[in-house]
C-alpha cells in the first residue's frame, strides 16, 4: 500500500513538474537562436523544442544536432546530416505559441543546404507537437532546395482559430549528402492589423459573398495601398498591389470557403475583411 502510494505522489509530481517548466510562448517577437544547445555534434537542442525523425528505422539517423561550421550569426547552429541511400523526414517543432485570434503573425528562418545534395524544407503549424498535427498547416514548402548560402524566408501567417500552436520546421532529405539542411535562426513577431482611422478611407467590399471577382472601392489612393487575401487557414493564396479607387479583383480560381481580405497602405496602416466564396 505504502508503494502504491508513494508510486501516486511521484506521478502527481512528475506532473506538476512538467506543467510547471512547459513553456508557453505568449510574448512577440519571440526569437530562436539555437545557441543553448548542447556540444557540437550532439543532438542536445534547446530544451523547449521538439525534435522528431520520421521514415527509417536506420540507426545512423541522428537527427538534428548542434555544430559550429558556417553559422549565419552566432556561434553555432543546427543541421541535419545527411545519409547515403536513406530518406529521412526531420521536424523541429517549437514550444506552445499562444497566437490571437485574426491576427497576424511573420515567421522568419534562416536556412542554407550543404555542399554535398539538396533537400526538401518547409513550415507548417499545428495544435499538437507532432508532424501528423503540424502536416495538416503547411505554410511554405520548397520540395528540393539547394544553396549553400544563408536565405531567409520570411511568411505572413493569419490567425484564424482560438487554440494555440505549436511551429514545425521540416526537412525532407533524399539520401547522399553529408550536411542536408542547416538552420541558424527564427523568429515570429506579431503584426498591427486593426486600424480604425484607415475606416475612413474605405468605402466597400462588393458582392459578398462573391463567386468570380469582387469590387473593392477606396476614398483615395494618396498613400500607396496593397491588398492580401488568406485562406481559412491563415496561409496567403492572393495579392495586389498598388490599388486603385475602384478595383475588381478575380478570385475565380479559388476555391469555396470563408477568407480574410487584408487592406494595408504604407504608412502601416491596415484593416482585416471577412469574405466568402460561394
Amino acid at each position: 500500500m505504502m508503494k502504491k502510494k508513494l508510486l501516486i505522489l511521484t506521478v502527481l509530481i512528475s506532473i506538476l513538474t512538467n506543467s510547471l517548466t512547459a513553456q508557453v510562448v505568449t510574448t512577440f517577437p519571440y526569437e530562436e537562436s539555437f545557441e543553448t544547445g548542447g556540444a557540437d555534434d550532439t543532438g542536445e537542442l534547446p530544451t523547449e523544442w521538439t525534435v522528431l525523425s520520421e521514415g527509417t528505422d536506420s540507426p545512423f539517423n541522428l537527427g538534428f544536432i548542434m555544430n559550429s561550421s558556417n553559422p549565419h550569426s552566432g556561434a553555432r547552429t543546427v543541421l541535419v546530416p545527411g545519409i547515403p541511400s536513406v530518406s529521412l523526414e526531420e521536424w523541429l517543432i517549437s514550444p506552445e505559441i499562444q497566437l490571437v485570434k485574426g491576427e497576424v503573425y511573420t515567421i522568419k528562418l534562416w536556412y542554407r543546404t550543404g555542399a554535398n545534395g539538396g533537400a526538401g524544407v518547409g513550415i507548417g503549424l499545428g495544435d499538437q507537437p507532432n508532424a501528423n498535427s503540424i502536416k495538416q498547416n503547411i505554410i511554405w514548402e520548397i520540395p528540393s532546395v539547394s544553396n549553400t548560402t544563408y536565405e531567409q524566408v520570411e511568411i505572413d501567417y493569419t490567425h484564424l482559430d482560438d487554440l494555440s500552436k505549436h511551429i514545425g520546421i521540416v526537412v525532407t532529405s533524399f539520401g547522399g549528402g553529408i550536411t542536408q539542411n542547416i538552420f541558424d535562426s527564427f523568429s515570429i513577431e506579431q503584426k498591427i492589423l486593426s486600424n480604425t482611422k484607415f475606416e475612413n478611407d474605405f468605402i466597400q467590399l462588393t458582392p459578398n459573398p462573391a463567386n468570380d471577382f469582387f469590387e473593392l472601392r477606396l476614398k483615395n489612393t494618396e498613400n500607396e495601398t496593397n491588398l492580401s487575401i488568406y485562406s481559412s487557414l491563415g496561409k496567403l493564396v492572393k495579392k495586389e498591389l498598388k490599388l486603385n479607387i475602384n478595383n475588381r479583383v478575380n478570385v475565380s480560381n479559388m476555391a469555396s470557403g470563408v477568407y480574410l481580405v487584408r487592406i494595408e497602405d504604407n504608412t502601416g496602416r491596415s484593416l482585416v475583411k471577412k469574405l466568402i466564396i460561394d
